[in-house]
């Protein structure tokens, strides 16, 4: 579970509630080391009042640096939903100094159990940062096994996909990737379709995993032939080369 304070400061909770954003960027003109403290206690504010803090965690964000908002940014979209401000933030270069944006991704799709509203926000982050990586995506599959974590897994890359992310060119991936205790339907197929090379099998005999990670790899490839095919057709359409098997009418004598 994401983990934001211990604590409240009264004084600060006074500031966000009372003051307003003005009031709070002179605050932290005097003392920017509270400007993590300011964000924690804006996000539980923002909860509260219909996240209607975004201004007060934007000042605070551009002040404080990602790594010490990461927490409380996390639960600010995950559990309030504020997708609005945190695309903003993202926008605005406050996460391009997180080292390790594809765990970041996978947690935002973990925790959120509202997909589509936070979609936008984790294909912001993918435009933004043009060097995120499928491959370490892929790594988050052998963290805990949270129940949800192989398709918070499969739903980062669709996404990555539908951005336009180029799956090609990468290293093979090993089938022991996938030996996870809640697989995703269709993730192995989908990345074989994407253009990912992943390895069969062959240290694990007739295991129930082997024979499931098999049978996506053939489902992947047949994605792939039904889809050279149907272009090979078209190709020959638009060049005129098809042939017109419509039967033509007999003429009359």
């Amino acid at each position: 579970m994401i983990s934001v304070i211990a604590f409240f400061d009264p004084l600060l909770i006074c500031l966000i509630v009372a003051c307003g954003v003005r009031a709070v960027q002179l605050f932290l003109s005097v003392k920017p080391k509270k400007a993590g403290d300011i964000f924690d206690s804006a996000v539980m504010y923002n909860s509260h009042f219909n996240n209607s803090a975004s201004g007060i965690l934007k000042s605070a964000a551009n002040v404080a640096g990602f790594e010490v908002i990461r927490d409380a940014f996390l639960y600010n979209a995950a559990f309030n939903l504020d997708v609005e401000t945190s695309i903003e933030l993202v926008n605005s270069g406050v996460l391009d100094r997180c080292w390790d944006i594809e765990c970041l991704l996978f947690e935002l799709s973990v925790w959120c159990k509202r997909q589509s509203e936070i979609e936008s926000l984790m294909a912001a982050i993918i435009r933004r940062r043009w060097n995120v990586s499928h491959l370490k995506v892929l790594n988050q599959l052998t963290r805990p096994p949270l129940e949800n974590g192989a398709s918070a897994v499969h739903n980062v890359l669709r996404i990555m996909q539908k951005n336009g992310y180029d799956f090609h060119g990468g290293l093979p991936v090993a089938p022991e990737t996938f030996f996870h205790p809640n697989p995703s339907p269709g993730l192995i197929s989908d990345l074989i379709e994407w253009g990912v090379y992943v390895e069969r099998p062959t240290e694990h005999g007739l295991s129930e995993m082997a024979a499931h990670i098999n049978s996506e790899i053939d489902e992947g490839e047949r994605r792939i032939a039904e889809r050279d095919a149907a272009n090979i057709v078209q190709a020959l359409a638009d060049a005129g080369l098809t042939q017109d098997d419509t039967p033509k009418p007999k003429r009359k004598m």
